[in-house]
């Protein structure tokens, strides 16, 4: 609990002993992250906070929970549509979940 006159810490994310939550950015709306027990699909909600809104055992779940709840709230309409959307959002998470690396040369 916070004490009075502070602000409430961001409980969304926790780290725990050995290691940071992970956290893996979708967009600018949404992301799936970590903790000890589970991986989770968070939203930010109006005021900046992250809101979680499924808790999964791997992260293949998390990602499909997350293409199949922006599928169903998008607008397509039709057969066309909906698989033009498909595949809008295949693309977005494939790139959130592809490993990026740079490599830098470091000049003494």
């Amino acid at each position: 609990m916070a004490r009075r006159g502070h602000p409430r810490p961001d409980r969304t994310v926790r780290k725990w002993p050995g290691g940071a939550a992970m956290i893996i950015p979708v967009d600018g709306n949404w992301r799936i992250q970590t903790d000890e027990n589970s991986w989770q699909v968070a939203q930010r909600r109006p005021n900046g906070r992250w809101l979680v809104v499924s808790f999964h055992p791997d992260l293949s779940q998390a990602a499909r929970s997350l293409y199949d709840r922006q599928l169903r709230a998008s607008d397509a309409v039709g057969a066309a549509e909906v698989q033009a959307e498909a595949e809008r959002l295949l693309d977005r998470l494939s790139l959130a979940l592809t490993p990026q690396f740079e490599v830098r040369k470091v000049v003494p």
